[in-house]
């Protein structure tokens, strides 16, 4: 008898009836929906985006699938709090559903598009005018630990697999989903392209060069500077932390803390960044992990443009199966709202290794 009952549902649920080629539709609408008394319906959307995969892991895979996405998600813990060490979504093998089967993520509404954010919203109540158009926010007060603010990431390595290394996991700032810029000089230029300075001369190609300037007198009491630069050729660039500077009557010389890749040479570009002796232009910011204040020069209306810190370790976690999504959660790259994001990159890179290892 309860054999017949099964039957008898199976028959009356919708998609019994849905031919393989059409689509069968579901709604995640981040904002309102619930994932306790939600069906997916656009009546009843679902909460988060785990969830609506949790659900379609379920569903017998006799159609493609869209799931249609609404608001702002956050990553959320079992009991629908905001959880910003959580991924927003991991994805393995099963499901990407199968050819002419396959399950497709996109925004409902494409005019207003679905944000998926690992991020903290700085409200404008939380920002007080330090001097002029710089305001500052206490982050202890938001919740921010000292831990969560992430730092850039030195090189390991002089040769071609230190390009990779490039990156950082710090903490950003966006100001109306707009990423902000980390106080720095020389500052961007009017079209947004990079405004650079040129090494000199090359004391030692892994460690030390000069610059005809005296601009760097005005960092004297950074305690955590970082450069960035093209050093040996226009195609690969790297951070690299400053030890110290050394001043003469008209020159500075600049002594590094990490490998550089491919050497100093002369005439290569950088910038310096992380200065808070820097944050002179509309768009730059600055964080100060002992005081844990954050100073910014908003572009912008404070009051109508949402500042959002991005906090996130995860994004979205691509993997074939469970080992390999833990390899990209261990290997985060950077992503909007959210610090780190393991993706399509770190896979990629997992997979390119295990084919190195198998040579």
């Amino acid at each position: 008898e309860s054999h017949s009952v099964s039957v008898l549902l199976a028959l009356l649920h919708p998609s019994f009836f849905l031919p393989t080629d059409v689509a069968k539709q579901v709604h995640v609408h981040c904002d309102h929906g619930s994932d306790e008394s939600g069906d997916g319906s656009s009546m009843l959307p679902w909460r988060t985006l785990m969830h609506a995969r949790d659900e379609l892991r379920r569903m017998p895979r006799r159609f493609r699938v869209q799931v249609l996405v609404q608001g702002t998600c956050y990553p959320r813990d079992r009991d629908g709090r905001v959880d910003l060490s959580l991924p927003l979504l991991e994805l393995e093998d099963l499901d990407s559903g199968s050819q002419g089967r396959e399950v497709e993520y996109s925004s409902l509404h494409q005019h207003q598009p679905a944000l998926l954010s690992s991020g903290l919203t700085i409200p404008a109540s939380a920002w007080q005018r330090l001097v002029g158009s710089i305001f500052t926010a206490n982050l202890s007060a938001l919740g921010v630990s000292r831990g969560s603010l992430g730092s850039f990431l030195k090189p390991t390595t002089t040769g071609g697999d230190g390009l990779g290394s490039c990156s950082w996991n710090m903490t950003e700032l966006f100001f109306g989903g707009i990423p902000m810029t980390l106080a720095r000089y020389p500052n961007l230029n009017k079209d947004g392209t990079f405004g650079w300075m040129q090494i000199d001369k090359v004391v030692d190609d892994q460690s030390q060069f000069s610059i005809a300037s005296l601009r760097a007198k005005r960092w004297r009491k950074e305690e955590d500077i970082w450069i960035h630069g093209y050093w040996g050729f226009d195609w690969a660039d790297s951070h690299l932390p400053v030890k110290s500077l050394r001043f003469t009557k008209n020159e500075t010389f600049v002594v590094v803390d990490a490998p550089v890749l491919y050497g100093f040479k002369p005439r290569a570009k950088f910038y310096a960044v992380n200065l808070k002796s820097e944050l002179d232009s509309p768009g730059e910011y600055f964080i100060d992990r002992d005081e844990m204040l954050i100073y910014f020069w908003p572009p912008g209306d404070l009051d109508t443009r949402q500042c959002v810190l991005s906090m996130g370790n995860d994004g979205i976690l691509v993997g074939a199966n469970q080992e390999q999504l833990d390899i990209c959660r261990s290997s985060n790259l950077p992503v909007k709202q959210g610090k780190r994001s393991g993706g399509i990159d770190a896979f990629s890179e997992y997979m390119e290794k295990n084919e190195k290892e198998k040579k």
